[in-house]
Formats: C-alpha cells, structure tokens, sequence
C-alpha cells in the first residue's frame, strides 16, 4: 500500500467550508480512481495547518491520484472553492498500518 500525504495551509476560519469541500469533491474524485483505499483529513482549527492522507493499492496507483489532483475540475455549482496555500504532495510506501480497534 501506498500514501499520498498533502501538506497545506488553510484560512482557520474556514474550516468547515475546506471540509465539505473535502467531502463534497476531493473524496468523489479519488474514489473515481482505481486502487483508492482510502482518506483521512488531520486540522488544526487553530492555526488552519492541513494534512491529507490517501492511501493507495501501489505507487502506480498513488501517482496517478497525484496527477489527476495537479488538474482538478471546477467544484459543482453551490460548492465553495478552500482557501487553501502552501501545498505540498508526497508519496510514501505504507510498511505498519495498524486499523483502529
């Protein structure tokens, strides 16, 4: 299994608007693509710092989410647009993955 971590900066006071965003278009998107596994979305509301974890079923798997997300379509009529800066994309092999009990 592979992760894609995305690193960013986000406006605290949106937070709620960046995780519908989230829910509403960037999840439907990497469900899409073959060999998703997964998302989890870490925040601190405090300070707006950002981190996403996709996990996929091999790296070929993993670039291909990251290429597709460098050219996302336009959010869905009624969707806010994240204030979103800063970002960073990372691929790393998964070696421990321990699911809650």
């Amino acid at each position: 299994m592979f992760a894609q971590v995305y690193s960013y900066q986000s406006d605290p006071s949106q937070t709620e608007t960046d995780v519908q965003f989230v829910k509403q278009v960037v999840l439907s998107d990497m469900q899409k693509v073959r060999g998703f596994q997964g998302l989890r979305l870490l925040v601190d509301r405090q300070t707006g710092r950002c981190l996403g974890i996709s996990y996929w079923a091999t790296e070929a798997d993993a670039r291909a989410a990251a290429e597709q997300s460098a050219n996302p379509p336009p959010p869905p009529a009624g969707v806010q647009h994240p204030s979103i800066s800063n970002v960073s994309v990372e691929t790393y092999e998964v070696l421990i993955d321990v699911p809650p009990a």
